[in-house]
């Protein structure tokens, strides 16, 4: 059986989602089958060293992930998942025989509610409110037009078509050219990537993305969607299309999901060259490619896009979330027309459609002709940031594009990634361990990521970048 100490005391991060890795372990090596009961909270708590709270936290969680059933009176039982079904193991191997989990994430896990910490280098936010009153106009606007009754009916067509023209004109600014028909409007980037992985796929489908990746594509994939995820290694320029090839050779993916402008975490920008390997990889394959690109504003001169490149194979999304306003719940897919169709269609059966009013904000926020001033000087204040950063970390090893809004941070050999977070708390600094991104745990790096947005006041930035320095020492 899985459940023991040791093997516990393997698995990094908060003991309750090693708890469920566990779970997932076992259900993967046949040790624990569909309709099995669990151990129960007591006796499990007992075995592994644990308190009976974080094994009910456990449960609950590995419930919320549609993993076990709980019933009253009765115990918690395996259900159906992907990792109990017979080709879960081969689906979850990378090319080096190692098992790829996907890790649990949110706000909370292991104390990383970013509300919680005086020094937040968790959240990722525009640095200053350069855009509110802009934002503040277009409220207006949008209350006092004339068709403001459609805004809050069913019949939303007429005003949608204005609005779409004016998302092709934002693109523009990001050398994305483009048309209405091409076009789909979503509630921000995370629905837009939810709709294109439920619309274009099917349950069992392989999505493959880079081997350190944002939480929110792994929740999305395999949490809500039931998709397998398996994660590619990277070098310095990005995903690395050699490996690229020999997983798609093996497991015949349906999707590549990649973030090739800042990534998160590394704030790597994938060059040129490198994306016509990967095209070339792709289109060998028949993948389609999810360009998520919401960090498109923040580059000033950014590489040619896949979508630029392939046209007939990527959904390209974005969203104005990380460069004017987190609250602006609007994105964009631009994908084929053939796509578009099962996309719309998908859209309409999620949420029957986008929010009208949040949508004409964003439309009059692009109409002002003010964007491109606030993205430059958004741009302006991250590279202050990011040079300040690399002043105070220049005796270590770090990933520090100037555009990025966070760096990524290689730890000395004296400390894992889980410790120094730990560490950083203790200050009541909130930092992001790398376990949280990685898709195959076991060779997840030791590194942090460090936002340096989260902040406003760039003084009191510098000080908590000092104060984690002196950790380092």
């Amino acid at each position: 059986m899985a459940f023991t100490k040791s093997a516990l005391a393997a698995i990094k991060g908060p003991r309750y989602l090693a708890i469920i890795e566990l779970i997932q372990q076992a259900m993967i090596e046949g040790e624990l089958k569909e309709n099995e009961r669990l151990p129960t909270h007591r006796s499990l708590a007992k075995l592994l060293g644990v308190t009976v709270g974080t094994i009910t936290r456990a449960y609950t969680e590995a419930e919320n992930k549609g993993l076990v059933r709980g019933e009253v009176g009765r115990g918690t039982y395996v259900i159906p998942n992907e990792f109990t079904s017979p080709s879960s193991l081969e689906f979850l191997q990378n090319t080096s025989g190692k098992q790829n989990y996907v890790p649990s994430y949110n706000d909370s896990d292991s104390g990383l509610n970013s509300a919680g910490f005086t020094y937040d280098c968790t959240s990722l936010a525009p640095t200053s409110n350069n855009g509110l009153g802009l934002i503040r106009e277009a409220l207006v606007n949008s209350a006092t037009e004339e068709a403001i009754d459609l805004l809050f009916s069913h019949s939303y067509s007429q005003v949608d078509d204005e609005v779409r023209a004016q998302f092709v004109k934002l693109l523009a600014m990001s050398n994305i050219h483009t048309s209405s028909e091409n076009l789909v409007l979503t509630s921000g980037a995370q629905h837009a990537l939810s709709i294109i992985i439920a619309g274009l796929s099917e349950p069992g489908d392989i999505i493959l993305t880079e081997q350190l990746s944002y939480p929110g594509i792994q929740a999305t994939a395999s949490r809500l969607h039931r998709r397998q995820v398996i994660g590619i290694e990277m070098d310095d320029q990005g995903i690395i299309p050699e490996q690229l090839e020999l997983v798609c050779a093996r497991y015949k993916p349906r999707f590549l999901l990649t973030v090739p402008n800042l990534h998160n975490p590394t704030g790597i920008t994938v060059p040129e060259s490198r994306r016509e390997e990967i095209v070339a990889v792709a289109r060998k394959y028949d993948l389609i490619i999810i360009e998520d690109d919401v960090y498109c504003h923040l580059t000033e001169t950014p590489p040619k896009a896949y979508v630029s490149m392939a046209p007939d194979m990527t959904c390209y999304v974005s969203s104005m979330t990380k460069s004017i306003a987190s609250g602006l719940r609007t994105g964009t897919i631009v994908a084929p027309e053939e796509y578009v169709r099962r996309l719309s269609a998908t859209l309409q059966s999620s949420i029957w459609m986008i929010a009208p009013l949040m949508a004409r904000v964003n439309s009059h926020l692009i109409e002002s002709g003010q964007l491109p001033k606030i993205f430059k000087e958004e741009r302006i204040e991250i590279a202050k940031r990011q040079n300040l950063a690399r002043d105070i970390f220049k005796d270590f090893i770090c990933s520090a594009n100037l555009e990025a809004p966070y760096l990524w941070l290689t730890l000395p050999e004296s400390w894992t990634s889980v410790e120094f977070t730990e560490a950083a708390q203790s200050l009541d600094i909130g930092v992001l361990p790398s376990w949280i991104f990685a898709i195959n745990k076991d060779i997840a790096p030791e590194a942090v990521r460090i936002t340096l947005t989260g902040i406003s006041d760039i003084n009191i930035l510098k000080q908590t970048l000092e104060s984690l320095a002196e950790l380092l020492q």
